[in-house]
Formats: structure tokens, sequence, C-alpha cells
């Protein structure tokens, strides 16, 4: 079963454009439509908590960004229930608009 499909994940974020939730709010990172987004604010850290309910296995991780809005660098942290530091995977994702 996708986390995507379930109510087994929470979601936070760093900031919201204009604190306008109805249009960039965090309820469309996973909402699986081409056409919706969530838009941070400016600012040169910006972040996602996924908070899973459960134990889960990542399988995949897809993300996609705006064009010209690619970041250069992610950092994935994996904490377990108690917020101890699992593991850390940089990512540096391709820019192809």
């Amino acid at each position: 079963m996708s986390l995507i499909d379930s109510q087994e994940i929470r979601i936070k974020v760093s900031s919201v454009l204009n604190r306008d939730v109805k249009q960039f709010g965090k309820q469309f990172i996973i909402d699986g439509k081409d056409d919706t987004c969530w838009n941070s604010d400016q600012g040169s850290v910006q972040w996602i908590e996924c908070e899973l309910k459960q134990d889960a296995r990542l399988r995949s991780l897809s993300i996609e960004f705006q064009g010209g809005f690619a970041a250069k660098q992610m950092t994935l942290y994996f904490l377990d229930s108690g917020n101890q530091l699992l593991t850390q995977t940089n990512l540096y994702p391709n820019d192809s608009n």
C-alpha cells in the first residue's frame, strides 16, 4: 500500500508561500497531481518532515521541482520513533527543467 493513499503519514513543512495554504499548502506534496504543488517561502533552507504512524520500508522516492527552482543539494534523514538518527543520505538532484 502506498503511503500517499493512506492516512498513515503526517507532514510538516518549513514555510508556505505567502502563507497561502489553500493554493500552496503541504497537502499538495502527496496528492499525486501534476497541476498542484507545495510552494515554500523564500529562504536558503527549506524542509519537509514526514512522520509515519507505523514502520514502513521506503521503496522509492520521487521529487519533481518547478522549472528553474530545483534544489542543488538535499539531505534525507531517517529517524526512529525516539527521534534518534538512523541514517542520512545526501542527494544532488538533476535540474532538467
